[in-house]
């Protein structure tokens, strides 16, 4: 939005975010190559009809693919998949040498193994929010899993307890 004043790096708004918990989620292209972001910013939007948004960063590399692609896979972290949520958060890896270990597919789109769920949507609107970008997705598939969440709060990821710093 012009206008509007950037949000400063010790701004009370940013620590109060910080402090909500939120699911971690690895959000997936089924372009060539594959790419992959672990994601926080997701949520339900709507179950009938069955909507979520995914929000990203302009700059993040997968989601130029997503728009190309106007469809994504999300993959809901388990909370042994700390080290894929770290894996896929970090810009200079390459997910196509991740290994075939970790894809399996649904929708002929990439998710990843071991997750509690998994869902496929079409982008069905994109709109630009400041620095990101809000993807609203019509889920076309979901498959439900069982298993603890991965939770992210204040930085770090949880399960039960603090897995990472």
């Amino acid at each position: 939005m012009t206008g509007q004043p950037a949000c400063p790096a010790a701004d009370p708004f940013w620590e109060v975010m910080q402090h909500f918990a939120s699911g971690v989620v690895v959000v997936t292209s089924g372009s060539t190559p594959r790419r992959g972001v672990t994601v926080s910013a997701f949520s339900l939007v709507s179950r009938n009809p069955p909507l979520v948004s995914v929000t990203l960063r302009r700059s993040s590399k997968c989601l130029a693919l997503l728009k190309r692609d106007a469809s994504f896979t999300v993959s809901v972290l388990s909370a042994d998949q700390a080290e894929l949520a770290r894996r896929f958060a970090d810009a200079r890896r390459d997910d196509e040498q991740q290994g075939e270990a970790i894809w399996a597919g649904l929708d002929r789109l990439p998710v990843l193994r071991g997750a509690l769920g998994w869902l496929s949507c079409e982008i069905y609107k994109v709109i630009g929010l400041g620095d990101h970008e809000l993807l609203l997705g019509s889920v076309r598939t979901a498959v439900s899993g069982t298993g603890r969440p991965l939770v992210r709060f204040a930085g770090k990821l949880y399960s039960d307890t603090l897995i990472t710093a």
